[in-house]
């Protein structure tokens, strides 16, 4: 006796089994061309150039940091609407790293890199520097540098208007 299969299920691609076996490489496939039309748009802002150079900055800045710890140097800083001033403290060793020099300080906003500010602070007599924002900045957290010609120090800080700043 023959055998004959009768059952006619239809076309292939009109199974389950099918359309399961060959929907997942599909749609792998189609995840592909999202994730490298992102890959190929966005910036790959962590990478940089010349990182060996890089990592010797900061190891020059650990440098400095350590000089202004070594000569004591502490600052408060105090901002009143566009008004910056800066008291700055050393040791008597460490009088000889401010001597009446401008002082750079640089306000890195870590949420909104577009507010950074870097403002040139003046002496203006018995450890008082004082200066002046481009535009009014509270909110947001900040990265605060201050720094002389041989030393630095930095603080974060959450909002800077009418608050005393500490660096040490």
């Amino acid at each position: 006796m023959e055998m004959k299969n009768t059952s006619d299920n239809g076309p292939a691609w009109k199974q389950p089994w099918f359309l399961f076996v060959m929907g997942l490489p599909a749609i792998v496939v189609v995840a592909c061309f999202v994730t490298l039309f992102y890959a190929i748009r966005s910036d790959d802002g962590m990478v940089t150039k010349d990182y060996y150079k890089e990592g010797l900055a900061i190891n020059q800045d650990l440098k400095r940091l350590d000089y202004a710890r070594q000569m004591g140097l502490n600052g408060e800083l105090l901002v009143t609407g566009l008004l910056v001033e800066l008291k700055l403290k050393a040791a008597p060793a460490g009088e000889s790293a401010t001597n009446g020099q401008p002082l750079k300080l640089t306000l890195l906003n870590m949420g909104l890199p577009n507010r950074d500010q870097e403002i040139t602070l003046v002496p203006n007599g018995k450890g008082l520097w004082r200066g002046q924002l481009t535009a009014p900045e509270n909110k947001g957290r900040w990265q605060v540098h201050l720094q002389g010609a041989d030393w630095y120090l930095s603080r974060m800080v959450d909002g800077l208007e009418g608050k005393a700043v500490i660096l040490k």
